[in-house]
């Protein structure tokens, strides 16, 4: 009988002790791997625009001048890029000259820039931006080149397509085309952004 009751406490014990470790389950860490996303901010972009380009001088007077031009440029990341810009009046009649059309073939209004292209993000859809590079302006008879400078802001309608709309000081000088004078060229630009 002592036998048999020191049997059951055993076999009691161990029955214990084998629910008790039959509650507990091992556990490991969980490892989850979380991809890394990389954005790809960079494009090459193309900006055919319209420009009102105007300016005075000493000698021509006021003149101004609508033109058409093409951008093309690279967006290194949201923050830098580059431009280049080239355009032309398209006839005599796209130019006036103290306020009266021009009729004289001679008369063309073209540039040609280089710019960088320093930009901020606004939002997801607004970006603002600099301008400033060397290019050449020619106005009447006579062209020259210089430091060029602006500033604009763009609005992308989606990923890849939006409209901008910037300003852009395209000469100043006390000098034009090696003549004595004071002269000043601006342009007002908008026109449609395309990237890829």
């Amino acid at each position: 009988m002592k036998k048999i009751t020191n049997s059951l406490l055993a076999f009691m014990a161990m029955s214990s002790m084998a629910m008790a470790g039959g509650n507990e389950v091992p556990t490991e860490a969980a490892i989850i791997d979380v991809p890394v996303v990389s954005v790809d901010t960079s494009a090459f972009y193309l900006k055919p625009m319209y420009s009102y380009m105007s300016g005075d001088d000493v000698t021509r007077g006021e003149f101004s001048g609508n033109v058409l031009q093409t951008a093309i440029g690279y967006d290194f990341n949201e923050y830098i890029g580059l431009e280049l810009r080239a355009g032309g009046t398209l006839s005599d009649d796209m130019i006036k000259v103290n306020g009266v059309n021009q009729e004289t073939t001679d008369y063309k209004m073209t540039t040609i820039s280089a710019f960088l292209k320093p930009q901020y993000p606004i939002s997801e859809n607004f970006s603002a931006y600099g301008l400033i590079g060397y290019g050449q302006v020619e106005v009447a008879a006579g062209k020259d080149s210089g430091l060029q400078y602006g500033a604009g802001l763009d609005y992308m309608y989606s990923k890849d397509v939006g409209i901008f709309v910037d300003y852009t000081r395209l000469f100043d000088a006390d000098e034009f085309d090696g003549a004595k004078t004071n002269s000043s060229t601006d342009s007002i630009n908008v026109g449609f952004l395309i990237k890829w």
